[in-house]
């Protein structure tokens, strides 16, 4: 699923909308374009985050790469304050728990502003309180968020629409 939407198969057949739009015959510009409103959280949080720069470090390079509104130093500060991760900036990934990577993680993709935020398993192998946490940011991150879980409930309250694939059919 997550690649489908991200970069899909040339293989793959059917029609494909992706941000509103029929993506089924796009090309790879049209690609890169969509790709820029488009994020992918991912279930290990050390593959977002850089394990030798501090948070705040690899944050300002993600925040570099996607203008926004204000300076880099207060977007990534207002994106680690969302997550309520405000005192992590000076620490390296391998400092923090687990619960906080996640957090960290996500902050980091939140900097793109996405129209669509693909999450692979956000909230596995979390307790609940901070499936909880996660789930709310999770859900402010984005106007649309694809939740690729085999724990849907964490997600249900919040969602407008659930869409279960089991064996590759809806």
């Amino acid at each position: 699923l997550a690649r489908s939407v991200l970069c899909p198969s040339p293989r793959w057949s059917g029609r494909l909308t992706v941000l509103v739009r029929d993506a089924t015959a796009w090309g790879s510009s049209e690609w890169r374009r969509a790709r820029r409103e488009v994020q992918l959280l991912l279930q290990d949080p050390l593959a977002t985050l850089h394990p030798d720069l501090p948070i705040e470090a690899s944050m300002l390079e993600s925040a570099a790469l996607h203008p926004g509104p204000g300076s880099l130093a207060r977007r990534v500060a207002e994106a680690l304050g969302a997550v309520g991760l405000s005192d992590v900036g000076s620490r390296l990934p391998r400092t923090l728990s687990g619960g906080e990577r996640r957090r960290a993680s996500l902050a980091r993709v939140c900097l793109a502003r996405p129209r669509l935020l693909v999450a692979d398993e956000p909230t596995a192998g979390l307790d609940q309180p901070l499936q909880a946490d996660i789930v709310r940011a999770i859900w402010g991150a984005a106007p649309t968020v694809v939740a690729i879980t085999h724990d849907p409930g964490p997600f249900l309250a919040g969602a407008e629409r659930v869409v279960v694939l089991a064996d590759g059919a809806i």
